[in-house]
């Protein structure tokens, strides 16, 4: 019998009227059934967007009236127009909101060495044509802005390490979809926010919300939307304590540990995601995501498309973004998480090298004893029912709403039905195999669970495996602009003196190639 997902998108096809998006794109949807769960459980949170940098996918966002958001320049007054940037934490402003003495190099100069303040994404733009020009020569204030949101914002987000000037193909979204081909250089996110700020704000949107080393937001017109809540002059070196090098090591690992509070996301009340106005390049079959570099097949990449294959998803996205101007969703985001929360864990101790056949047993019948009907025959019942029972337990409650579903809802339901059929299906093979739990088994059975813990590419399995001893250590994971290959791969309690020498992975292409194939996933 066909899953249920396929007599839903059947009578679906009779409702939605995108009949191109969703006729097409279901079948890629499944296949790209991972991927699509992943960016979904990952959007707005800090680790999975770390560890799956790579974002493919665009979200309309509403951020409440009163919320607070910060930002550092050498100017006293707000900026006039646009576009400037706005960080969520004051932390992540904070460091572009130095003050210059007059004899420190500036950001521009070739002897300047603080890849910070050259690639950082926050700057100054004082000018209408450009980045900052502070005068050489004399001493200049920094200062520390803080708005609040006088109205409901609307903003586009981007996903993955979007705010991540590398050669990875962090922002082929934004380049590609949204300026239908940026040809400027990586770092020159002055130009490339004047042109996202034309697609958006011809679509009814403020600005876009991008994730580094923390997330920001690239807001289009700083006259409209916000209020000044305070400007603050910075301190030059002779009005404060402490070293220079020692206030940017600590201020270097505040902003870390900011960032590190959203590895799992924000409180509620910041923001309200539309999941179900996700677009995403992963459910267009049109659309090529291989990554042309073969060393890196980890990284999805939209570099092999011509601009026509991409321009569907750019005017389906516009349409959304218009469209929704109050909408209804589905939290798409808490049905992975209670996927996550029920099998991960459980995956994660079967993987282990101490797990033995008995041990992966009691775990699978942990998770399907509860599906089972042990009252028939012994508990004999049709492999078939059972995996259904074990699939559909967390996607009943979205099917509550499926009349008013968009087409996007569709994909997404039908992405994550085949993520959890994956999961129940394999964990029935694994009791038949384990029936009984001999120890000749127990290889076979550890083959298939490292095969689907592969397949899925959780982003739960690269966290450190032991809580940092110290308060000034973080389990850190590369973030743009910080952190080396070893970093991304395989993250560690780092302190921050080690946090503020670590560079490499997003600036030396050369150091990362092939190093995917080294990830441990799951330690002994």
């Amino acid at each position: 019998m066909p899953p249920r997902s396929f007599h839903i998108l059947l009578a679906l096809f009779g409702t939605f009227r995108v009949g191109r998006v969703a006729s097409q794109g279901v079948v890629t949807a499944r296949e790209r059934a991972p991927q699509i769960f992943n960016a979904i459980h990952n959007a707005m949170r800090q680790w999975g967007s770390s560890v799956h940098h790579n974002g493919m996918s665009l979200f309309p966002v509403r951020v409440p009236v009163g919320n607070l958001f910060y930002h550092g320049t050498i100017l006293a007054e707000r900026r006039k127009g646009g576009p400037e940037w706005l960080s969520f934490e004051p932390e992540h402003a904070a460091g572009f909101s130095r003050s210059w003495e007059a004899d420190e190099p500036r950001p521009w100069q070739d002897t300047y060495r603080s890849t910070l303040l050259r690639t950082g994404s926050q700057r100054v733009f004082d000018t209408a044509t450009g980045p900052p020009r502070i005068p050489p020569g004399r001493a200049v204030r920094g200062h520390f802005h803080t708005y609040a949101a006088n109205r409901s914002l609307r903003l586009i987000y981007i996903d993955g390490m979007s705010a991540g000037n590398s050669e990875f193909g962090s922002m082929d979204t934004q380049d590609l979809v949204l300026i239908d081909g940026f040809d400027g250089d990586t770092l020159d996110d002055w130009e490339r926010a004047s042109k996202i700020c034309s697609f958006a704000q011809s679509a009814g949107a403020d600005g876009m919300i991008r994730m580094e080393a923390g997330f920001e937001v690239v807001y289009c017109d700083f006259e409209d939307g916000l209020d000044i809540v305070s400007i603050n002059g910075s301190p030059f070196k002779n009005e404060t304590t402490g070293q220079r090098n020692a206030r940017t090591v600590s201020g270097t690992f505040e902003w870390m540990r900011a960032s590190a509070e959203r590895y799992e996301g924000f409180e509620p009340g910041r923001f309200q995601v539309d999941w179900s106005g996700m677009v995403s390049a992963l459910w267009h079959s049109d659309i090529n995501i291989t990554n042309p570099d073969p060393l890196r097949p980890d990284l999805p990449r939209l570099s092999g498309n011509p601009q026509q294959s991409l321009r569907p998803m750019a005017n389906r996205f516009h349409e959304v973004l218009k469209s929704r101007q109050e909408f209804e969703t589905v939290h798409w985001q808490a049905v992975t998480d209670r996927i996550d929360a029920m099998f991960g864990p459980r995956l994660e101790a079967m993987a282990r090298s101490s797990a033995n056949a008995t041990t992966i047993r009691h775990q699978v019948d942990s998770l399907l004893d509860r599906f089972t009907d042990f009252s028939l025959h012994n508990g004999d019942q049709e492999g078939g029912e059972i995996v259904d029972a074990c699939a559909s337990r967390h996607l009943r409650l979205p099917l509550v709403s499926e009349t008013r579903w968009t087409p996007e809802d569709m994909l997404i339901f039908n992405a994550l039905d085949v993520v959890a059929r994956r999961i129940c299906s394999d964990l029935f093979r694994l009791r038949k195999m384990l029936d009984p739990p001999t120890e000749d088994a127990r290889g076979a059975a550890k083959e298939l669970v490292k095969n689907l813990i592969d397949w899925l590419d959780w982003a739960r399995w690269r966290r450190c495996d032991d809580k940092c001893e110290h308060d000034n250590k973080l389990c850190f994971i590369a973030m743009f602009p910080f952190g080396t290959a070893e970093d991304h791969f395989t993250p560690r309690c780092k302190s921050a003196e080690e946090i503020a020498q670590s560079y490499g992975y997003f600036f030396d292409w050369s150091s990362v190639k092939g190093l995917h194939n080294a990830i441990v996933v799951i330690n002994p």
